[in-house]
């Protein structure tokens, strides 16, 4: 039978801690919706005491009728001036109504005297009645020993580290809480203090878990090993988002432990929903999406080596699908016959052994050039329609002039000059716009919406450039990258110049061009 863990998600809590997080309430109950339904047991929903919006997410999500996962707050020991029912921290953590009550507390004696300035012993009393008063109230079911920095006060006096877990436990505390909370413990003392940690409590029976940081870049590698050496319970956040380097990466650790390790962790055991959750959150806490995240991350069964595209289980360690990702191919001067072939058939196109070394051929020459294919799918649409001899022109730019004026303070006046031969006809128009790139885009659009109305349906999405030449400063060429979405599906090209104007009207012309003539042929 497989073992269990269970999960705690520190995000809304812990996660967001990192600097460059923000996220609006609303969107702290949408997180909790999706970590509901993935089958996350404990949500910690926030620091009540720190944060009057954390008091009005806890309010809402009493109406929620969550499925799977219970609601947590979290909070600190009373403070050594305060008793228990006088200690505004503990008031707060009532106040939540949260079925489950999260408490840290001093387990390292250097930090109980030099921080809390308090006597060893008056720490400990601190921490039984904390979690004793929390206990009594009738609707708190559960209250979490978080020991912080427990391996840097196990080092320090283990036997005090150990009775700050004893005392916790007496009053009532499940799970005990591991802390590593600056990060900087290494992955075999680690499990060492597990397993005696796990050990000495065997005969109550107490869960141990663990909480630990990635300030030495171990944060995933540590948590699996404690489970190894007996924990039960984990904490973490989604994409590992938390203070300074982060904190165990969720998603990470849940797959790891079911696919690799034979462990039965999130509810649902649909693992599926941990891409879309990856992609959410980072949208939602304001942070950018990774590429390279493991088993979630677009990189992650990426691939631009022919071999690998003609048996990736040979070279994935994972099915793509169970995460909820999939496999991806990308034409590049690295790509071989059969890898162009492979991705061709996604573009609907059958290249023969021939062609497809033709497209290859291209491929690695304009790559010389700066191009990158890899990011550039309009591009190599192209170039594989041209290789059959199958690429028809739906318009062709004759002349363009794009351009900005301004004088002193006076806000710049920015327009777009465009001509072409399109459907037997000449079509031109100027417009302006807030920029010279959106000017172009406006005339462009208007000159083959006429013909071509479904371009009314193509957004584009993105828009930026980079440098080629890094080392030539102004005089490098440019790359223009461009992503537009069609009926919902990501098109990017490229275009390429010393001329930033010219390199962003050759990307833009690349794209549409290349997504009107797929919605011709689908």
């Amino acid at each position: 039978m497989a073992r269990e863990v269970e999960i705690l998600d520190t995000t809304l809590r812990d996660g967001r801690q990192n600097i460059r997080a923000t996220i609006s309430e609303p969107d702290m109950m949408e997180l909790v919706r999706m970590l509901d339904d993935l089958g996350v047991q404990i949500i910690e929903l926030g620091f009540p005491t720190r944060s009057s919006k954390d008091m009005d997410a806890f309010k809402d999500v009493r109406n929620f009728g969550l499925r799977n996962s219970k609601i947590s707050a979290f909070g600190m020991t009373r403070r050594k001036e305060f008793s228990v029912d006088k200690d505004p921290n503990l008031a707060c953590l009532v106040e939540t109504q949260a079925e489950v009550v999260t408490i840290f507390g001093k387990t390292d004696p250097l930090h109980v005297t030099a921080e809390l300035g308090a006597k060893p012993e008056e720490n400990l009393e601190m921490i039984y009645e904390s979690i004793d008063f929390l206990k009594r109230k009738a609707h708190v079911k559960q209250v979490i020993f978080d020991a912080e920095h427990f391996f840097k006060g196990f080092r320090r006096d283990r036997n005090y580290a150990m009775d700050c877990l004893r005392t916790a436990e007496s009053a009532g505390a499940s799970p005990l809480v591991l802390c590593d909370t600056d990060g900087g413990t290494m992955t075999t003392p680690l499990k060492e203090t597990v397993e005696y940690v796990v050990k000495g409590f065997k005969e109550s029976g107490v869960p141990i878990g663990i909480h630990v940081h990635n300030d030495c870049g171990l944060a995933v590698a540590n948590t699996l090993a404690a489970v190894e050496a007996g924990v039960t319970h984990i904490q973490g956040t989604i994409n590992g988002v938390g203070e300074r380097t982060g904190n165990a990466d969720l998603m990470e650790v849940i797959p790891n432990l079911e696919l690799k390790m034979g462990y039965v962790t999130v509810k649902s055991r649909d693992l599926t929903k941990l891409k879309s959750i990856s992609d959410a959150a980072s949208v939602l806490l304001h942070l950018p999406v990774r590429k390279d995240r493991p088993y979630v991350g677009d990189d992650a069964t990426a691939t631009k080596a022919g071999t690998h595209s003609k048996h990736p289980e040979m070279y994935l360690h994972f099915r793509p699908e169970a995460v909820g990702n999939v496999m991806k191919l990308y034409g590049s001067e690295m790509s071989g016959r059969h890898n162009f072939i492979t991705k061709a058939k996604q573009f609907g196109i059958d290249l023969s052994m021939d062609e497809a070394g033709s497209v290859m051929r291209s491929v690695k020459r304009k790559s010389r050039m700066g191009y990158q294919f890899e990011k550039a799918d309009a591009n190599l649409y192209i170039v594989m329609l041209e290789s059959k001899n199958d690429w028809v022109d739906p318009f062709n730019v004759t002349s363009c002039e794009i351009a900005s004026a301004w004088q002193g303070k006076e806000r710049p006046v920015s327009y777009g000059l465009v001509a072409m031969d399109i459907d037997s006809t000449t079509e031109g128009f100027v417009e302006f716009g807030k920029g010279p790139v959106n000017s172009f885009d406006k005339a462009l659009r208007r000159c083959i919406v006429k013909t071509y109305p479904e371009i009314s349906n193509m957004e584009l999405t993105d828009f930026y450039v980079d440098v080629v030449d890094i080392s030539k400063g102004t005089k490098s060429r440019v790359r223009a990258n461009v992503k537009i979405s069609v009926n919902g599906s990501p098109w990017s090209a490229q275009g390429l110049s010393y001329n930033i104007l010219k390199a962003s009207g050759e990307a833009l012309v690349t794209g549409y061009k290349a997504c009107l003539e797929y919605l011709r042929r689908s």
